[in-house]
This record gives structure tokens, C-alpha cells and sequence, in this order.
């Protein structure tokens, strides 16, 4: 077939912190691509995410424990789209003490009482949803396969999501990552701006919360 040209200033919108070349098979997905890369990146203001990981599941699992009270620890495979009970892996094997929570994340980064956004980090574009996040109620907190994101608007947080468990999103996400959505990726990805359209705002608002 024939071959798509991407300039320089492409590759500099798309991937402006990898610098990675993402896949292009045509010049309708060029189109398509250019179109997104109006909307603000996750990265950048308004949205400036700092996304980070949960507990270590190797070098902070002396803080793991099994048949105790505590907080419970989900891991990526207990979450889908819209759901931290997973059909498939329903249940968390691991709770942490309060007590190890408070000394072993700093204050800012304490997340299991709060409303917080989680995303498998583990996710391959050849599955049938490689974008898989969620709104996760306080009294959790979880391991390092899954992302955590903390916004003090609920609101904020539900579209958000929605637009993350959207297909554009997730087509757009294929075509840069393989094996895991690290935060390079995840923070180029543009997402239009939080209340900027009234009306698709709150309808993305309503149904994400009425998924969850």
C-alpha cells in the first residue's frame, strides 16, 4: 500500500515525552490521530496528572496479610472497565494495616480514603479493551499493576474515566504501547478539556457514574 509521511511536528504532538513513533497504518488513521491531538494532554494543565503506582507486590509484601481485618489490596487483574470487582477475579487475596498505610505512604499519597481512578498497567493492544480503568471507592488500595490517580472532584474523576473506557481512547493507546500503558504513554494521551462542553460533559459524567 501506500505509505503514510509523518512530519517531525507529528511525532513531537503524539509522543511529546517518549518521542516514540506511533502506528500509523493509513492516511485515515493519520486524520483520525490529528483530530485528538487538538484536546490537551493528560500531562499538561488543565489535567496535570500524577499518576503513580501502588505497594510493590515483591519488595512490600512483608506488609501483606491473608484472613485479616485491614485494608483490602486490589491488584490490575481485579479491576475492568468501570468495575473493581472483576467478574473474573472478584475478590482481593491481600489487606494492609492502616497502621502500615500511614507509615509507608506519604500523606499526599494516601489514597485508600478517598474516591481514587485506577488503570491496569498491564495491558496488551492485542486484547479486546486494552484501557481499563475505574472509579474506586474509599477503604482499598492496591499493587503496583495498577496506576492510581487522585483528582478532588468527583465529577472531574467520572468523566475522565469515561473518556478513558472510550473506544477513541483506546485506539489511540494501541497504537503506542504493547505490553504495559506506563505513565509516558498514558500522560501523552489528550482527553478534552473537564466542563469545557456542557452538555457531553455531563452526559459522560452521568453515565460513568451510573456504571460504576
Amino acid at each position: 500500500g501506500k505509505p503514510t509521511r509523518m512530519d517531525v511536528e507529528f511525532v513531537q504532538k503524539s509522543s511529546p515525552i517518549s518521542y516514540s513513533v506511533i502506528e500509523i497504518k493509513s492516511e485515515r488513521d493519520y486524520g483520525i490521530v490529528n483530530k485528538m491531538l487538538v484536546f490537551p494532554k493528560l500531562g499538561e494543565p488543565p489535567w496535570e496528572l500524577k499518576p503513580f503506582q501502588g505497594f510493590n507486590m515483591t519488595t512490600d509484601s512483608h506488609l501483606f496479610q491473608t484472613g485479616k481485618l485491614g485494608v483490602p489490596l486490589l491488584e490490575g487483574k481485579n479491576i475492568h472497565q468501570f468495575t473493581h470487582h472483576w467478574k473474573e477475579a472478584p475478590d482481593t487475596r491481600y489487606t494492609v494495616s492502616e497502621k502500615d498505610i500511614h507509615a509507608n505512604l506519604r500523606l499526599e499519597k494516601q489514597y485508600h480514603n478517598k474516591y481514587w481512578i485506577g488503570y491496569r498497567l498491564i495491558a496488551r493492544s492485542t486484547d479486546h479493551r486494552t484501557l481499563m480503568a475505574t472509579i474506586v471507592p474509599p477503604g482499598y488500595v492496591c499493587g503496583h499493576s495498577m496506576a492510581v490517580i487522585m483528582l478532588g472532584d468527583l465529577k472531574k474523576m467520572s468523566f475522565l474515566v469515561g473518556v478513558m473506557n472510550s473506544f477513541v481512547l483506546d485506539y489511540l493507546v494501541r497504537q503506542k504501547m504493547s505490553a504495559n500503558i506506563n505513565f509516558n504513554y498514558f500522560l501523552e494521551l489528550p482527553v478534552p478539556e473537564p466542563g469545557k462542553d456542557g452538555k457531553y460533559y455531563e452526559q459522560i459524567v452521568k453515565k460513568t457514574a451510573q456504571l460504576v
